[in-house]
């Protein structure tokens, strides 16, 4: 039987202050008054003192879709996101709000994959300061009809306390003991945080977010994420959980994931479920596995699409001038060459070939 899931998690998630990035808010001293004067008129002021309307509450028949990305600064592939989610969001319709949180400094933390230490930092952000980084995601999302909502910026990876033993969960790369493990927790646990502003942003501008999705810091995307419109056409659209049928391993493919508003709490709380632990129904190998048991838990809806619907892929650049590349093992349409939908775009593992051939 399904697993009740509460709105709020419990208490292994602590709050952080996060100041409303899309609004002018330098003179408000509380939510309250942040209340009386921007959002109540759904409205929100620009760097610069332009006014875009909907920014805030949504207007007339608008819906919100809340869209979170989770990361590091210098993985960054932010252009893509914007014009391949954010854009067609707004085209569609819906408010597009974005959450987001970002490591500075991983403190040469590593990664899952060896061709990461090829990888070369977007130009458009390599050189920025925190405070520019800020204002430039700001202005980049306004410039495509979105609104940023909330941008949390790390000096440096999360430091954990003792994790739950929990052997039976994600074992294969256990948090309790292993890097790697730690390293999804802490996007888990940022990715709850966030989840938690959103509750409070929902209760403050008396909204409720049609449409809740996350998506990586290094995603690149061949074309446009699927309408949302569509996606809410569908029966059980509330309760679904939607994501790509491949590259699964085992589980569910959790790079980029849409959720029905009904599906989000389960989801949006991984850290607290692993946390929770005991349960024997959430044994798992690897993350993919343990996300799976936890939308099967808490009874979801789950729809696993075409890449077509979300085509996006794990990617970064490599070279100079810099390429955008993706990798092998990441990617979902095996047998067709990344640059048969894009012709500027390569795999990764042939870039770093190319780079240590002999002349």
């Amino acid at each position: 039987s399904a697993i009740s899931w509460t709105i709020r998690p419990r208490h292994y998630v602590e709050r952080f202050s996060c100041i409303p990035q899309a609004w002018n808010v330098s003179q408000a001293s509380s939510m309250q008054t942040l209340q009386s004067s921007n959002i109540s008129r759904g409205s929100a002021t620009r760097p610069g003192g332009r006014k875009t309307e909907g920014c805030g509450v949504p207007v007339g028949s608008r819906h919100a879709v809340a869209l979170f990305m989770v990361g590091v600064a210098e993985r960054l592939m932010f252009n893509s996101t914007l014009q391949h989610v954010v854009r067609p969001i707004v085209a569609d319709g819906f408010a597009a709000h974005l959450y987001m949180s970002l490591i500075l400094d991983t403190g040469g933390a590593g990664s899952f994959n060896r061709l990461r230490k090829y990888a070369v930092r977007d130009p458009a952000t390599a050189s920025l300061s925190a405070e520019q980084l800020r204002r430039f995601i700001n202005v980049s999302v306004a410039k495509v009809g979105g609104c940023t909502m909330c941008v949390h910026l790390i000096a440096q990876p999360t430091e954990f306390g003792r994790f739950p033993a929990n052997p039976s969960q994600i074992w294969q790369y256990p948090p309790a003991t292993n890097k790697a493990g730690r390293r999804i927790m802490s996007v888990f646990l940022r990715r709850e945080q966030l989840w938690n502003e959103t509750l409070e942003r929902e209760r403050a501008m008396k909204i409720t977010y049609a449409l809740v999705m996350w998506v990586r810091d290094d995603a690149f995307w061949f074309a446009d994420i699927r309408r949302p419109s569509k996606l809410l056409g569908e029966q059980g659209s509330r309760r679904t959980v939607w994501s790509r049928k491949c590259k699964a391993f085992g589980g569910i493919n959790e790079r980029m994931v849409v959720l029905g508003r009904e599906a989000a709490p389960p989801m949006m709380t991984l850290f607290s479920s692993f946390m929770n632990g005991g349960y024997p129904h959430l044994a798992s190998k690897n993350t993919e596995m343990f996300v799976l048991h936890v939308a099967q838990a808490a009874g979801l809806r789950l729809h696993a699409t075409i890449f077509a619907l979300l085509p996006e892929a794990a990617a970064q650049l490599m070279g100079d001038p810099p390429k955008v590349c993706v990798f092998k093992i990441y990617w979902c349409l095996e047998g067709q060459h990344p640059n048969t939908l894009n012709a500027k775009v390569w795999f990764c593992d042939d870039l770093e070939k190319a780079k240590h051939a002999k002349p």
